[in-house]
């Protein structure tokens, strides 16, 4: 019985104490907007121009690294086909065997993406011409640094390419074009 009229006779002082309004005893809540005006560092449109700014300054980057792993996207699926059917340049089902070398890379490419988290539109074009440039330019590179590419390949592999396409030149379908070259010769010159 004490307990309860202990209880109560605490709760009663508790309530003079708030009436008297010491310290402590009312509280006040503060709703609304403050009245001191906030700078907007975090808003909407400050992260849009933080972002745009950085993707600005690392779109040629962007664009440079999918250019690079498209062509390395291409070596590697060349390589593969080579490893399996010798991979020839040109010859009969040279069309067919460059959209091969297409789907393995841009197939690779997306491997890539997922792997390093590669996201970016430009990087994703980047990769995509770098692709399509290699496929259409390889030849030009076996040319110039022979070599390199029998060491990769083989002997017989680059002399192939070689005998069968010239420098300076698009490779499409089986077929060797030649390109204007930088002294001015500009004949075009198809070779099969």
């Amino acid at each position: 019985m004490s307990l309860i009229y202990q209880g109560k006779s605490q709760f009663q002082d508790r309530l003079s104490r708030i009436a008297v309004g010491g310290p402590n005893t009312t509280t006040q809540y503060h709703t609304g907007p403050a009245d001191i005006p906030r700078k907007r560092k975090n808003s909407k449109a400050a992260k849009v121009t933080k972002k745009r700014e950085r993707r600005g300054a690392s779109q040629p980057v962007s664009l440079i690294s999918g250019l690079l792993i498209g062509t390395l996207a291409v070596l590697l699926a060349r390589y593969a086909r080579f490893q399996l059917n010798g991979g020839a340049l040109s010859g009969p089902d040279a069309d067919i065997m460059m959209g091969v070398d297409v789907v393995l890379a841009i197939t690779i490419a997306i491997l890539l993406r997922v792997i390093f988290r590669f996201h970016s539109k430009v990087h994703g074009a980047g990769k995509l011409i770098g692709v399509f440039a290699t496929v259409l330019l390889m030849q030009n590179a076996v040319h110039l640094a022979p070599g390199v590419f029998e060491r990769g390949f083989s002997v017989q592999w680059v002399d192939n390419v070689i005998a069968t396409t010239k420098p300076n030149s698009i490779l499409v379908a089986g077929v060797s074009i030649a390109i204007a070259d930088i002294s001015g010769n500009e004949d075009v010159v198809l070779v099969q």
